[in-house]
């Protein structure tokens, strides 16, 4: 998927029309010392495959003004920006100097770009020119101005020419036809299968042989998972095959194989200085779009939305012999079905490889054409070599035999010619394909109307109809062809059919390009998909220091499934290979001592090489992992910026370590709990930026008390609002540009402190996403819950105790129907069994059936709801039908967030976009769990230095500090898993160590804060301890050490220093804890706060006793400890009582020792 930024491809070209219409040229400027800095933004967007290998900037001064020359010095030296990725979009600065003294006015800056694609010994270049305007006088703020660019792979392809001194036909008017005739003459659905139509001309079914290979024909077709109808088409017009096709829409139908010579629709259309003429299979392939003939003259001229859009429901193919045949059609098409059932039975081969042979016009698309085709081929060969492309040498290599033949050269319907350096030399007719018999099943034929099925001799024809091993071929019927191979190439990858391979083609281009792609169609059978040999996944793997690791374990599993498909281990040298079918992977590599490597590998080619290298597991704890999102397909500007996030909280005094995931593989869950919290940096970076893999790790992360930084401007533009944003964002996505350069504090939080109450961006965002907290919606309410037991349909099913439920304002097929028994599927997999909970219709509770009427949610991880009339819709198993309630579908979200107590969990913006509805920094905080996430919705980058830093050490400084009791009992008890998380520890009776003996009273305290703590965990009470059974007191060093005892996580400690030599060890000096006990000159007990001194002899005075409660968080023992204490054993146990009552309604209790 390309990440189209919509609004600033729009606005980039509305201005090279512009420049292009009138060319207003001026200058960039630079000025006296004394100036004021000019930064130019200069974005570069290339929608293509093809690797852009330079890019300059630089300017002219010939149109400026003579009277600004003075006060102008010119730029003479070009300015280079670096290599631009394909797909991606690429930003630079040139930071100029203004003269104050130019005059007051507005004034145009020109930028001309000249841009090189194809590899070093194979180029095209292009050039284009844009402009931004400036206003004088400049503020005495920095001023910025920006310049976009849009290259796209047709700026640099040369069109196809036609090499014929014969023209192409004509439109000719067809005569009076008889009404359309279609006979259903063998029908066989079943249920999930896809549908395809066949419409066969009835002047063929005559003939005995061919109806026998036509019902091989379709019992191939059922084999490969197809339910097939068969008519016979006499008479009527294209219009009434549309309508015939429009119909088997709402039976699943996916694609149509028209079979002999039928009604083709003609189009006509003006491009590259002429009218054209072609039949145009979009127009059965476009169900739902509009055609319109605007001069009535028997051509469609125009082509709308109409009632859906204007992309294709189903792919077409023809099964159309030439017309020079058509005496001997039949026997033809026979032939070709036999050679089809052998293709799928494996009876008939040829090498498994590819022929790529492009000619001198493009030989710079050669490096994208075959790295696309490698997907498929591990053996190609690639013929681009302008001395030698030529007729001879083509034929004589077809003759080697291939499974895929990539041809582009320029040809008419009955050949292609090609050209060297001295001119055109040699032609291949559709009688040399006929003659040569080329052991090849496919062809991609980018020839001038190579499949112009309309003229009595057309090469798409001859070569997939008139050999003995041709199957199907992709081309045009008219002075156009496939561009942007990749995406088709990659969608036959994935193990698609040719023609759904097509269909989704031209779903991402096909309106691009009208005049390249309106005439592209399938000859052939459209269901047949090129053999997918095995793929070889090899490498090396090494550790941080580039050594070899033997001994690693590999394993490679199904990207959807987590199945495992193959396993190795690395040689002494460290290398692996594995062979592993065709598809998206997921690549796990472990050894004892290491983090496990894991990585997802998409679209690989049949050799795919992934060096990796293993990070061996910290020996200590760190206190940030600084996460540099950095594998992502594409990024804007530098990407990511490491240094500027490393250097400022390595100066705040945290120990941070990084981890790049472009070398480092996706870190596992295990790295990010080796930190007290994770910073994860994605920059600018867009497309798999958090990928899936990385979204499922994170889920588990926050889930499991994480504290978590996402900082990056594109990871709601990925992620929308799946449940990684709910439940890890805690945000919904709005948009992808808030559109806004300055930035408002919206509450005072711990992060925003010492900002200003509004800030300006340095220098604006490429697309900061615009967000918002995840809060319940004000149209969202739960009236009760029921457990479901029984799916009646895709939109109905049965919960105890409330009976028969009809889901809101939507509507599954019956079951009757294509697609009703997938949607109770669906249904059935998404709540059976489950609790749901559910909105009731407070209009009118039920319908005339007496079912209720409401909106379903079941609940998710992290507090959310799944709206589950929303999720039905959007993956397709029901439409929206918003009948009369208290309903309105648009309103509906996907996830709305619904904790039990909203205030322990609560999600709050604290930044916004000014002058936006937008969020720009949102924080969570789980004082149950005791996640803490802070989403910065843009990158960090592009704030000016001082505020950056400023937020950068503020948002460490909350997310890593402690619990206060506010959070009680968490962290002391594990809400995730039901468990008492600590050991209640008690001073023995005796006296021991530094210690003397403990009172009964806090033994019982100990006891009465384990049974509290175990009833509110649901579990097993704590576990109680003498403080001599954990540690023990070492006279000669004076401390305190424990004694090894497994699972001794979290402490609560019963009594003052005096009496329990664990509360000794932390509070009886400031090292570990803010407030702590030391002893004045007369024994007294001296509670020391950061604020007061508390002496025991005052409060014994007054004849009562002081009850301390104090969390504190040990970071080299990464454990927290509660002390629960008194001067004496009153106090203490008023102490344990206030943690016993705790969170119940119960009263605390006026006795003495109660503070």
């Amino acid at each position: 998927m390309i990440h189209v930024k919509k609004e600033l491809i729009i606005v980039a070209l509305m201005i090279v029309t512009l420049v292009f219409v009138s060319l207003i040229s001026s200058s960039y400027i630079l000025a006296e010392e004394s100036g004021i800095p000019l930064r130019i933004d200069v974005y570069i967007k290339s929608d293509t495959d093809l690797k852009i290998l330079d890019v300059v900037i630089f300017v002219n001064e010939s149109s400026v003004n003579q009277d600004l020359r003075q006060y102008i010095t010119f730029i003479k030296d070009n300015v280079s920006i670096p290599l631009i990725q394909p797909k991606s979009v690429v930003k630079d600065n040139l930071v100029l100097q203004v003269s104050n003294k130019i005059p007051l006015g507005e004034y145009n800056l020109s930028v001309f770009l000249k841009a090189m694609i194809g590899s070093q010994d194979m180029h095209i270049t292009y050039s284009l020119v844009n402009s931004t305007r400036i206003t004088v006088p400049i503020s005495d703020e920095a001023t910025g101005a920006q310049v976009y660019f849009v290259i796209r792979e047709t700026d640099f392809v040369r069109k196809l020419e036609w090499t014929c001194p014969i023209p192409p036909s004509k439109y000719v008017p067809p005569t009076p036809t008889k009404p359309l005739n279609a006979t259903l003459i063998y029908e066989s659905i079943s249920p999930g299968q896809r549908l395809v139509f066949l419409l066969i001309n009835d002047t063929l079914y005559g003939d005995q042989w061919f109806v026998a290979g036509l019902d091989m024909f379709v019992r191939d077709l059922s084999s490969l998972g197809y339910s097939v109808k068969a008519y016979l088409i006499a008479g009527g017009a294209p219009s009434d095959l549309r309508s015939l096709l429009k119909d088997g829409l709402s039976e699943g139908l996916v694609g149509a194989i028209l079979i002999g010579d039928l009604p083709a629709a003609w189009y006509e259309m003006y491009c590259w200085d002429t009218w054209e003429q072609f039949p145009t299979d979009l127009f059965y392939m476009d169900l739902d779009g509009s055609f319109v003939d605007e001069d009535n003259d028997g051509l469609f001229d125009s082509h709308f939305d109409g009632e859906g859009d204007k992309a294709p429901e189903i792919w077409v193919g023809r099964l159309d012999v030439p017309n020079k045949y058509g005496h001997n059609e039949s026997e033809i098409l026979t032939r070709y079905f036999f050679r089809n059932h052998w293709y799928i039975t494996g009876k008939i081969t040829v090498p498994h490889r590819a022929l790529i042979y492009i000619d001198d016009d493009w030989v710079y698309m050669a490096e994208s054409v075959d790295n696309s085709l490698a997907k498929i081929y591990s053996e190609r060969t690639l013929v681009t070599d302008k001395e030698t492309t030529n007729s001879e040498d083509y034929k004589m290599r077809l003759v080697e035999g291939y499974e895929w033949v990539h041809l582009q050269c320029h040809g008419w319907p009955g050949g292609h010619t090609f050209m060297t350096p001295n001119g055109w030399d040699g032609t291949v007719y559709t009688s040399d394909y006929e003659a040569i018999d080329p052991p090849v099943f496919f062809y991609q034929f980018f020839v001038c109307s190579g499949a112009r099925f309309v003229e009595n001799d057309y090469l798409a024809g001859s070569a997939v109809f008139m050999t003995s091993h041709g199957l199907t071929a992709i081309g045009s019927t008219k002075t156009g062809s496939m561009l942007y191979f990749s995406d088709f190439y990659t969608k036959l990858a994935e193990g698609k059919p040719i023609g759904e391979a097509f269909k989704e083609w031209f779903v991402l281009h096909g309106e691009s390009l009208p005049c390249w792609f309106y005439g592209m169609t399938i000859i052939g059978n459209p269901v047949l998909t090129p053999r997918l040999e095995s793929a070889k996944l090899y490498g090396w793997v090494k550790d941080l220091s580039g050594n070899a690791i033997e001994g690693a374990a590999i394993e490679v599993y199904n990207y959807a499934s987590r199945v495992l498909l193959n396993s190795s281990v690395t040689s002494a040298e460290g290398y692996y290979e594995v062979f592993v079918p065709y598809g998206n992977v997921y690549l796990v590599i472990h050894k004892g001592g290491y983090y496990t490597y894991s990585s997802d590998v998409f679209y690989h080619i049949a050799l795919t090489e992934r060096n990796v290298t293993l990070t061996q597991k910290l020996l200590e704890k760190k206190d940030i992992m600084l996460v540099v999102d950095d594998d992502s397909e594409y990024w804007i500007d530098q990407g990511t910026w490491l240094e500027e996030i490393r250097t400022v909280i390595k100066q705040a005094g945290y120990d941070i370590y990084a981890w790049n995931e472009s070398i480092q593989g996706l870190p596992p869950l295990e790295a990010l709990k080796d930190a007290r919290g994770v910073f994860w940096h994605t920059g600018t970076r867009y497309l798999y930026a958090i990928s899936k893999l990385d979204a499922e790790t994170l889920l588990q992360y926050v889930q499991s008390g994480g504290k978590l930084v996402l900082e990056g401007e594109d990871i709601g533009y990925d992620h929308g609002n799946d449940t990684f944003m709910m439940a890890v964002a805690h945000a919904y996505y709005l948009t992808d540009h808030a559109g806004s350069p300055s930035l408002e504090v919206t509450l005072s939080h711990p992060i925003t402190a010492g900002l200003p109450s509004n800030f300006t961006f340095e220098q604006m965002p490429p697309f900061p996403d615009g967000v918002a907290p995840a809060l319940l919606s004000p149209y969202t309410e739960v009236d009760i819950s029921a457990r479901v037991y029984n799916i009646v349909d895709g939109d109905t099913f049965d919960a105890f105790p409330i009976g028969r439920i009809r889901l809101a304002d939507i509507n599954a097929p019956e079951l009757s129907e294509v697609g009703g028994q997938e949607a109770k599927n669906a249904l059935a997999s998404l709540i059976l069994g489950k609790e749901i909970y559910l909105n009731v219709d407070d209009k009118y509770v039920m319908d005339p059936y007496n079912r209720l009427v409401g909106v379903a949610y079941i609940k998710e991880d992290g507090g959310y709801l799944l709206n589950v009339n929303k999720w039905l819709v959007e993956n397709g198993y029901a439409t929206i039908n918003d009948y009369d309630n208290e309903f309105n579908p648009s309103t509906w979200r996907l996830y709305e967030y619904y904790p039990k107590d909203p205030d322990s969990a609560p999600v709050l913006e604290v930044i916004k976009y000014s002058g936006t509805p937008y969020s720009a920094v949102i924080v969570y905080e789980n004082k149950t769990s005791l996640s803490k996430v802070v989403y910065v919705a843009f990158p960090l980058h592009y704030l000016a230095k001082d505020i950056r830093d400023q937020f950068i050490r503020n948002i460490v400084s909350w997310l890593l500090s402690p619990p206060d009791l506010s959070y009680f009992p968490a962290p002391y008890i594990d809400m995730s898993k039901k468990k008492v998380n600590s050991a209640i520890i008690v001073g023995n009776s005796d006296p021991h160590g530094p210690c003397g003996g403990a009172h009964t009273l806090d033994t019982v305290g100990g006891m009465m804060i384990a049974a509290q703590l175990g009833y509110i965990a649901g579990s097993e009470e704590a576990k109680l301890f003498l403080d001599t059974d954990v540690a023990w007191y070492n006279y000669s060093e004076a401390k305190v050490y424990y004694w090894p005892i497994e699972g001794l996580t979290n402490i609560i400690t019963v009594g003052g220093p005096g009496v329990n030599q664990i509360t000794w060890r932390y509070f009886a000096n400031p090292w570990y804890a803010p407030g702590y006990i030391q002893w004045d000159e007369r024994g007294n007990q001296l509670l020391i706060t950061p604020s007061n001194i508390y002496n025991e002899s005052e409060w014994v005075a007054l004849g009562q006793d002081l009850a301390i409660i104090e969390s504190i968080y040990v970071a080299e023992e990464d454990r927290y400890v509660l002390l629960v204490a008194g001067f004496g054993g009153d106090g203490t146990r008023a102490a344990c009582l206030i943690v016993q009552l705790f969170g119940t309604d119960k009263e605390i209790m006026k006795l003495r020792g109660v503070a």
